[in-house]
């Protein structure tokens, strides 16, 4: 079983993880909408693009739901 510090640095690394998550969407969506290109690139960019979004929206999902798992228990030991 786990204590509450374990808990709560479990926690800190899982929103350590949510922020570098968030960081790297945030530097992707920047680079795709400074990219230039052909209207034949575009289509095949964006499908590029779309995909690692829906990654990322699935991995952020994971994440959060970990936090909330790990906040539950950490408040049982309260």
């Amino acid at each position: 079983m786990s204590t509450y510090s374990d808990l709560r640095q479990e926690i800190e690394v899982v929103r350590k993880n949510l922020i570098d998550k968030q960081t790297k969407m945030r530097d992707d969506l920047e680079r795709f909408l400074r990219m230039e290109v052909t209207e034949a690139g575009i289509s095949r960019s964006f499908t590029a693009f779309a995909v690692e979004t829906m990654k990322s929206t699935v991995a952020l999902c994971d994440i959060v739901s970990k936090l909330i798992e790990r906040l539950e228990e950490a408040e049982k030991l309260r």
